[in-house]
């Protein structure tokens, strides 16, 4: 297992595009992806979608609530099929660990949770490089009481800031405009723009670059990233500005921060 990490042989799986009112197909989609074999180049094979989408979307579920003990509990059904005798496929450690970044992402984005405290745990280098499973659910059960503590902190934006944070949360891969965003909540646009400065110091649009790049980087901590599918899925159609904008904000391109040489 150590040898795949090594040569980078995971796949990061991607839905298709699909229009707004069917965003709620494209996470099994791409696990579906995720957990399939390499296709032969040319053939777009279709992977068959498993069986654990519902403990993802129980998980997900959760932590929207805010409920610590259902994401202790959810949690611990991802990780069942870690616990049995078989090792699990490489590919499967890399849905935990999006699932991990993806929570991590959200409590930041809520105001749950400082950068700086999610960057630390956002290091997934102890879980990829995990000598077996028990050692790899033990490390990832690590996570859990930084994510369950910070669910108990109140949030401190307004129910528009929140709506609008949630909004860009569920919808960064494709377009998004101020004007989308404040009508996805009941306010008008000016009102929302005026509320992001008031209360998170940023204008809208420096608050969606940062959350995109946030979801960027961890997308591109898994082996075998391709820069041009995380630009795409990050909502930036154009590799080429996604980079440009990544150093911009990082201080260093997409290549660099992944790792490659």
């Amino acid at each position: 297992m150590a040898d795949d990490l090594h040569r980078g042989a995971v796949r990061l799986g991607f839905a298709d595009p699909r229009p707004l009112d069917e965003l709620a197909q494209s996470w099994p989609e791409a696990l579906g992806r995720l957990s399939g074999r390499w296709p032969a180049a040319g053939n777009e094979t279709q992977f068959s979608a498993g069986g654990s989408f519902k403990e993802d979307a129980e998980f997900h579920l959760a932590l929207l609530q805010g409920d610590a003990a259902r994401v202790r509990s959810s949690f611990d059904a991802l990780l069942v099929p870690f616990e049995g005798p078989v090792e699990r496929a490489v590919s499967e450690r890399y849905r935990i660990i999006v699932l991990l970044g993806s929570a991590l992402g959200r409590l930041v984005g809520q105001g749950q949770m400082d950068e700086a405290t999610a960057h630390y745990w956002m290091d997934f280098d102890d879980l990829r490089q995990a000598p077996d499973d028990k050692e790899f659910c033990l490390l990832a059960r690590s996570r859990l009481p930084v994510i369950t503590s910070a669910l108990s902190l109140s949030r401190r934006w307004s129910v528009w800031v929140a709506g609008a944070m949630e909004y860009i949360r569920e919808n960064y891969g494709h377009p998004i405009t101020l004007e989308l965003a404040a009508n996805s909540v009941g306010v008008t646009p000016k009102r929302l723009s005026r509320l992001f400065i008031e209360e998170l110091g940023q204008g809208f649009s420096d608050y969606l670059i940062g959350f995109r790049i946030e979801q960027a980087k961890i997308l591109l901590a898994i082996p075998g990233t391709s820069i041009k599918q995380v630009s795409v899925e990050c909502g930036y159609p154009d590799p080429n500005y996604f980079s440009r904008l990544f150093k911009k904000v990082t201080g260093t391109t997409p290549t660099e921060f992944a790792g490659f040489r």
